[in-house]
């Protein structure tokens, strides 16, 4: 059978779930403990993940973004481009969201946003880290898949230590070129 030439990821989206009678839902651990998500299974053949991996090489950014005050920076792959048909293809694939910016001027165009944060940016990252071709990007993937977990607790609540390696991790990779 076809099963080398296709992958399957688990990708999670924000679904709201209820904590529990017991914790009250305006409480701060509510809102960490209870984190939103979705199942979705996406297949995807090896062609489109190197083609995938192109784009991000080409007119991508792995970067780590701050999305709430107050919180750690998390992983984000975007894709930035004038052809909205492209970043479509993604989201189909890969999923994620995209926004329209505005153009400055007149005689500019319309240009869009394709952006995954978090797991699901995580997880485009280890499916196309082995069609990466730009070594700076190779080693933001890397370090983000071998380093930003390990240093994430689930529940959001950090130890001395863990905050610590967290901050060494981000250090690192805003040092990377």
């Amino acid at each position: 059978l076809y099963l080398s030439k296709f992958l399957v990821l688990l990708f999670f989206f924000l679904k709201v779930r209820r904590p529990p009678r017991s914790t009250q839902s305006r409480s701060s651990a509510a809102s960490d403990v209870y984190k939103r998500q979705l199942v979705r299974s996406i297949v995807v053949n090896e062609v489109d993940l190197a083609y995938a991996a192109g784009i991000l090489d080409g007119e991508g950014s792995i970067c780590l973004t701050r999305n709430r005050v107050g919180r750690w920076p998390s992983p984000q792959v975007a894709v930035a481009s004038n052809d909205r048909e492209l970043l479509e293809w993604l989201r189909a694939q890969f999923g994620g969201s995209i926004s329209v910016k505005k153009p400055r001027r007149s005689t500019h165009q319309i240009s869009y946003d394709w952006k995954l944060t978090d797991q699901n940016a995580l997880r485009f990252l280890q499916l196309v880290r082995p069609f990466l071709r730009i070594e700076r990007k190779i080693a933001r993937a890397d370090l983000l898949l071998e380093g930003y977990l390990s240093v994430t607790p689930r529940n959001g609540r950090y130890t001395v230590d863990m905050a610590k390696q967290k901050q060494a991790l981000i250090e690192q990779f805003n040092s990377l070129p």
